[in-house]
């Protein structure tokens, strides 16, 4: 790891550099998590010259604290994510049902337990409960961030406003940090977090791993998920054979630390938190490049919603794309 690290080099958005010879880069805001980004290669040079561009995981635009994707800049190929090319983000109000889910917790005084991801999800989270606590005053109880990882990571983004949205960086400059408010309490010790069990009335846990497959959320899971007042919000894409999406199929129980755990909680999912752009938004950062792109490579994306999603490009007009196969090999001219 140490070896790795040492030959890694940043480089600003925007801003074209040289990977190698004959090979120009270019990486621009994809506004998926902080510092995502695409790629856009130019490959030789003069009439030989290739460009090939890869979407990376593309975020949604008007989404919290960031700013929206870059536009994808001309490329004559393109690899693009489809995580969510078979469906749109649900138009629900994620405000009012986050401002429900507290409102539930505070009244029948159980635990409402967010499974999240250390980099992105969790900041997006305080950020709107933020907004419930401070500025619509809304039902308050005590948030735990049961993640040294989170707490960490939440640290590096105040690090970097440049990557923020006029309205994340109205707040700093009013003093008001959307990732700090009097509810919150920061967990780091093994021993803080076993605390946080034993402690009764309402109360809010951010904790990872965002789809429940390690980290401390599984000790909260399996001391709350029998108990019919608890909630588990997901808070993003679930992939196949997770726990997190094991629960969101409402199981009359599952498998944690070896222990058959029933649950009588709640389990909802709050799409407007997720982090990836929808078919829609896929489509539209891609239709503007629809008559120069000679071929796009649909990756990153479960096999039903990669077809899906080439389906639709291609009622779109786009004229070549395509699902590659696994150890597939392709010549591009």
């Amino acid at each position: 790891m140490e070896e790795t690290l040492r030959l890694v080099r940043t480089h600003d958005y925007h801003r074209p550099f040289r990977p190698l010879g004959d090979v120009e880069a270019l990486l621009l805001d994809a506004e998926h998590i902080l510092g995502s980004a695409s790629v856009a290669l130019r490959i030789g040079q003069g009439a030989e010259t290739l460009r090939i561009g890869f979407s990376g995981d593309l975020g949604r635009r008007e989404a919290p604290i960031l700013r929206d994707p870059d536009p994808l800049e001309p490329v004559d190929v393109l690899l693009c994510e489809s995580t969510y090319g078979d469906r749109l983000h649900e138009e629900e109000n994620t405000r009012e049902r986050l401002a429900a889910f507290v409102g539930e917790a505070v009244e029948r005084g159980g635990k409402l337990l967010f499974p999240a991801f250390a980099l992105g999800r969790a900041q997006t989270l305080l950020y709107l409960l933020h907004d419930l606590f401070v500025r619509e005053h809304a039902s308050k109880l005590l948030v735990f961030i049961d993640s040294p990882l989170t707490l960490n990571t939440t640290e590096i983004s105040r690090r970097h406003p440049e990557c923020f949205d006029a309205a994340m960086r109205g707040h700093l400059a009013r003093g008001d940090d959307p990732f700090a408010f009097p509810e919150v309490r920061k967990v780091r010790s093994v021993d803080e977090s076993k605390a946080i069990n034993d402690r009764g009335g309402a109360l809010a846990v951010i904790a990872g791993s965002g789809m429940c497959e390690s980290g401390r959320i599984l000790h909260h899971l399996k001391r709350h998920l029998p108990d019919s007042r608890t909630v588990v919000v997901m808070l993003g894409f679930q992939a196949e054979h997770t726990l997190g999406r094991r629960l969101l199929s409402r199981p009359e129980s599952v498998r944690i630390f070896g222990e058959e755990v029933a649950v009588a909680g709640r389990v909802e999912s709050l799409s407007g938190l997720s982090a990836h752009a929808d078919r829609s938004g896929l489509t539209r950062w891609l239709l503007p490049q629809k008559n120069r792109l000679r071929r796009v490579f649909l990756v990153h994306g479960e096999p039903e919603a990669a077809e899906a999603f080439r389906e639709h490009l291609r009622g779109q007009g786009f004229p070549k794309v395509d699902v590659p196969q696994r150890l597939e090999t392709v010549e591009v001219p």
